[in-house]
């Protein structure tokens, strides 16, 4: 099946930004396949490739694999293996820079961009909000895109976060002011019904609708992934300072001095079905028995 996908990928596409994805696509869905048959497999074999294509995002939905990339919008039909390509000039889109992708509840696509705000890809429509026709706050760096569970988007972007609840728009700004450097890495939802954001200014959650920011000392470290586990207890990866777990009263602190973690740097997270936390570091991927807080290496 690899073999047949890959051969039906064209070796031009459109102009010079589709033409260098070709071989990055082709990676990719051996990677996807790869991690796929990794889920299932005690005996996985891990391959590298050397790619041109800069993939930023995945969505998954019924029928579709939804692929962001720095060249455009890549869709994989799951059913037929057929491939679409999505960009500003064939679909309309923003721009071509796509930095994030998440699907609402009506199975449309919004795609955050480097430089020109957000779209709403609909029956292959696409809807563009900016800074001149809506509240978006920022059409820079809109780099996480979150839908909450009464279906209001949330936008993390350069300095600002925004919620859209399909009508109005609520801005908050955030950081320091006068930095050049204030981005939002994650935003996230807890089964208790809180907003956590995770940003390079540090931790936030929103209290009565207004962000407190810094939340629990967290100033000077940049937050960049932020989970929790079955407990409600919250873990939170940072950039240089390891991992944090708060149980509600207190932190606790996994960073390479005082546990097996390779790395400080933590960028992302996820937990499996046996309720292991796996990391992605700059080191290594991770694997954390959280019973036994031991963390072990996984190649």
């Amino acid at each position: 099946m690899m073999k047949d996908i890959l051969s039906r990928i064209p070796s031009m596409g459109f102009g010079e930004i589709l033409s260098k994805q070709i071989t990055g696509v082709k990676s990719l869905l051996t990677i996807i396949l790869l991690v796929n048959n990794f889920i299932f497999s005690q005996n996985c074999e891990w391959m590298n490739f050397t790619s041109s294509i800069y993939v930023t995002s995945l969505v998954n939905d019924t029928d579709n694999l939804w692929i962001g990339t720095y060249g455009g919008l890549i869709k994989l039909d799951k059913n037929t293996e057929e491939l679409s390509f999505f960009n500003k000039a064939n679909s309309k889109l923003p721009g071509n820079s796509i930095s994030s992708l998440a699907l609402d509840t009506s199975q449309n696509i919004w795609l955050g961009t480097r430089y020109n705000g957000v779209g709403k890809l609909a029956e292959n429509k696409c809807s563009i909000y900016n800074t001149q026709n809506s509240g978006l706050p920022s059409d820079q760096w809109n780099t996480k895109i979150k839908i909450d569970n009464k279906g209001n988007i949330w936008i993390g972007s350069f300095k600002y976060l925004a919620k859209f609840d399909g009508t109005n728009w609520t801005a908050y700004e955030t950081g320091d002011p006068i930095s050049s450097s204030t981005n939002i890495n994650d935003i996230y939802f807890d089964q208790k019904g809180n907003t956590w954001i995770g940003a390079s200014w540090g931790l936030g959650k929103f209290v009565n609708d207004s962000l407190i920011e810094n939340f629990g000392g967290f100033d000077k470290k940049e937050v960049k992934a932020i989970l929790s586990d079955t407990a409600n207890s919250l873990w939170v990866g940072t950039l240089n300072d390891g991992l944090f777990k708060y149980d509600g009263i207190s932190w606790t602190v996994y960073d390479t001095t005082t546990s097996e973690i390779p790395s400080n740097n933590i960028y992302t997270m996820k937990f499996d079905n046996q309720g292991n936390l796996w990391l992605g570091t700059n080191k290594g991927f991770v694997k954390g028995n959280v019973i036994f807080y031991k963390f072990n290496i996984t190649y």
